[in-house]
C-alpha cells in the first residue's frame, strides 16, 4: 500500500478393560455447530508524521516511512486510522494544521482506509499522530490433534474437527471486522434487473440467432437498447 501526497498515492482416561474412554472436556466456546470458533482481535499501532515548518505535505522521507508503517502492519481497505493533530494558536497556524489534516485524510482515503480526526494537546509543532486500528482473525486452537485418532465409543467430536473450515474462513474474509458486526447496506443498484424489463416494454427483447437457436456452442444473443452497467 503506497500513499501519494501529490496529484495522481482430553485427557484420555483408561477405564480398565471396559473398552471405553471418557469424553474430552469441551474448550471454551466450542460446540457441535461451532467446533473451533474464530477469534477476532483488534491491533492498534501508532506512527508519528513530521512536517517542515510552513509546509502542508510531508516530504519524501516521511512519506516512505508512513508507507513502510502501513505495509509492515498489514493495513488493508476498511481499516480505521485515527489522525490526531495539535490545536495551533492563531488563525494562520490553525489554517496550516487544517491543510495538513486534509492532505493526510485525502491520502489515506484514496487507499480505502477510513480516517477519523482527533486532537491532542501533547503533540509538538509540526507533528501529527496516526493510530492504525487493524482487525485480525485467527483460530487459536487449530490445528488441534490432542485427541488420539481411533475408535471413540463416546461418539464425541475430534479435537481438530472443523479446523480447516474455520482457518480458511479466517484467511479469506475481506474484513475480519465483518465477523463481529456486519456492514451497513448501501443503495441498491437496480440497473441489471431493470434492463430486461425496459427491453420488454419497448419491444426490443433480445432474440437468438439462427445458430444460437439450434443450441450450438457458439450461440449469440443480440444486444438490447436497455440500460447497461459496467462490471
Amino acid at each position: 500500500m503506497l500513499l501519494r501526497f501529490f496529484p495522481p498515492l482430553l485427557i484420555v482416561l483408561g477405564l480398565g478393560n471396559s473398552g471405553c474412554t471418557a469424553p474430552q472436556p469441551t474448550p471454551m466456546g466450542r460446540s457441535t455447530e461451532n467446533p473451533n470458533p474464530i477469534q477476532v482481535s483488534v491491533v492498534r499501532e501508532g506512527h508519528a508524521v513530521h512536517f517542515h515548518p510552513g509546509v502542508s505535505k510531508p516530504d519524501a522521507v516521511e512519506t516512505a516511512a508512513l508507507n513502510s508503517f502501513l505495509t509492515a502492519n498489514g493495513a488493508s481497505r476498511g481499516d480505521t486510522v485515527l489522525v490526531e493533530r495539535r490545536l495551533a494558536g492563531g488563525a494562520k497556524g490553525d489554517a496550516l494544521e487544517l491543510r495538513r489534516e486534509a492532505v493526510m485524510v485525502a491520502a489515506l482515503s484514496r487507499q480505502g482506509l477510513r480516517p477519523s480526526v482527533g486532537y491532542s494537546p501533547s503533540l509538538a509543532p509540526g507533528e501529527m499522530s496516526l493510530t492504525l486500528e487493524h482487525y485480525v482473525a485467527n483460530v487459536p486452537d487449530c490445528p488441534n490433534w490432542s485427541k488420539p485418532v481411533g475408535n471413540d465409543f463416546a461418539n464425541t467430536l475430534h479435537s481438530d474437527f472443523g479446523c480447516a473450515t474455520a482457518t480458511n474462513l479466517a484467511a479469506m474474509v475481506d474484513d475480519p471486522h465483518d465477523l463481529l458486526v456486519g456492514r451497513t447496506m448501501g443503495p441498491v443498484v437496480g440497473d441489471p434487473a431493470s434492463a430486461p424489463v425496459h427491453a420488454y416494454r419497448t419491444g426490443k427483447v433480445a432474440s437468438l440467432s439462427d445458430k444460437g437457436a439450434s443450441g450450438g456452442a457458439n450461440s449469440t444473443t443480440e444486444p438490447s437498447d436497455g440500460p447497461t452497467t459496467q462490471q
